[in-house]
């Protein structure tokens, strides 16, 4: 199952980018998105700063929470 983050523009919303993650755990991803066990994840989450630790171990992706709002998507 393929996870990609999105990121968009603070000021106006518009899509910047995309980028794939690693091999990502169900399971961890419920528990770090606080989702129930029987919840596939296939929505939009976003991904708040405090989680930066978790996914830097999929990507070197550099984060900027200043400038843009991340979200983890399922992708088909």
């Amino acid at each position: 199952m393929t996870r990609i983050i999105r990121y968009f523009d603070k000021q106006d919303e518009s899509l910047v980018g995309e980028f794939k993650v690693g091999e990502l755990q169900l399971a961890e991803l419920q528990l770090l998105f606080e989702v129930d066990s029987s919840n596939p994840m296939y929505d939009s989450f976003q991904i708040k700063s405090e989680m930066i630790p978790y996914f830097s171990a999929f990507t070197n992706h550099p984060f900027n929470f200043s400038q843009y709002d991340y979200f983890l998507e399922f992708d088909t």
